[in-house]
């Protein structure tokens, strides 16, 4: 009973202080003024006026940077299927082999023509990305989108 009561005592006092702190001290104009008066301030800076953003077309470039991003993820997933299929009926052909060596050999050609074909896909993949998203940038840029932070190719999508 006594940590309920500390506990609320405690919320209490310190929702009473942080109403205090962000307490409003000075008149910012509305971004959308609802009224046609124009707002007044005393403050002497330059306010610098933000570029419009069309959303639409942010959503619409969005779009299509996501549906190429997802189609090349498709295609790659196929892809890594498909060498795993291949990379198990060739090492499957592989234990019919007559000797150690030619298994051995066998398996090593399986597994290399895998590793070969992941590469290969991957490769694609990137490529992908690394052409999506500066077309993207560019066609936010169009909309009206100012680029705060730019990541790295990695850091946007697998």
């Amino acid at each position: 009973m006594k940590k309920t009561i500390t506990t609320a005592v405690i919320a209490i006092l310190l929702s009473a202080s942080l109403s205090s702190v962000f307490a409003q001290t000075t008149t910012i104009p509305a971004l959308f003024p609802t009224s046609t008066s124009t707002p007044t301030s005393t403050s002497t800076h330059k306010t610098k006026m933000m570029k419009k953003v069309d959303p639409i077309c942010l959503q619409n470039a969005v779009e299509k940077r996501e549906m190429s991003l997802i189609s090349a993820l498709t295609v790659q997933h196929s892809a890594v299927i498909a060498a795993h299929m291949v990379r198990k009926d060739a090492i499957k052909a592989a234990f019919l082999l007559p000797t150690k060596k030619e298994i051995n050999s066998a398996r090593s050609s399986a597994n290399k023509n895998f590793e070969n074909s992941i590469k290969k896909a991957r490769a694609e993949m990137k490529g992908v990305r690394e052409t999506v998203w500066p077309v993207f940038r560019s066609a936010a840029k169009a909309c009206g989108h100012i680029e705060m932070e730019r990541a790295t190719v990695t850091e946007m999508s697998l």
